[in-house]
């Protein structure tokens, strides 16, 4: 009976992780809508020490990423999501 209350443990636990993981399509949408592109920034350095910011812009691959991570309790809040590109989501 004990082996069958922590399996049934571990399955609700595993059920409750793929529901926290599911972004609903609604939101999918609004961030696609409001991002259109790849939000990734790179900074770089001139010579003359001057700082340059440019947006990576890629429209291929689009993946949504969260800003701050699932395991730092980052939620699934619009404010938490963006675009990024495959290359930079990895």
């Amino acid at each position: 009976a004990l082996k069958q209350e922590v399996r049934t443990n571990e399955s609700k636990a595993q059920v409750l992780k793929k529901q926290t993981r599911f972004i609903p399509l609604t939101i999918k949408r609004q961030i696609f809508k409001r991002d259109q592109h790849c939000q990734w920034n790179t900074k770089t350095k001139q010579t003359n020490g001057k700082i340059i910011e440019h947006k990576c812009r890629s429209k291929f691959q689009l993946q949504i990423d969260h800003i701050k991570p699932k395991w730092r309790d980052g939620g699934n809040k619009i404010e938490n999501l963006q675009l990024l590109c495959s290359t930079h989501n990895k």
